[in-house]
């Protein structure tokens, strides 16, 4: 799945949240990605399963959506690199 990724943002995303431990807001991502407005962006890979959006009711200091990666796009990702 993850090797059928071509769109350059997409990936940065995927780097950035791997290096998370938890879920991390779009400012995070925009900071450490360069991608000035990543939403759209993250609502396409949302609908491939690829990362999922944390409820709001789970406590964020921005108080804006908050984006993880899926449990298995994590899983994948970190067996593509150990192998």
């Amino acid at each position: 799945m993850l090797r059928n990724i071509e769109n350059k943002d997409m990936k940065k995303i995927l780097l950035v949240l791997a290096k998370t431990h938890d879920s991390a807001p779009l400012g995070y991502i925009s900071l450490y990605t360069g991608i000035k407005e990543p939403l759209s962006i993250l609502e396409e890979m949302e609908k491939k399963d690829l990362v999922r959006q944390i409820p709001s009711s789970k406590w964020s200091c921005c108080m804006g959506p908050t984006f993880e990666l899926t449990p298995k796009t994590r899983k994948e990702l970190f067996e593509n690199i150990v192998y």
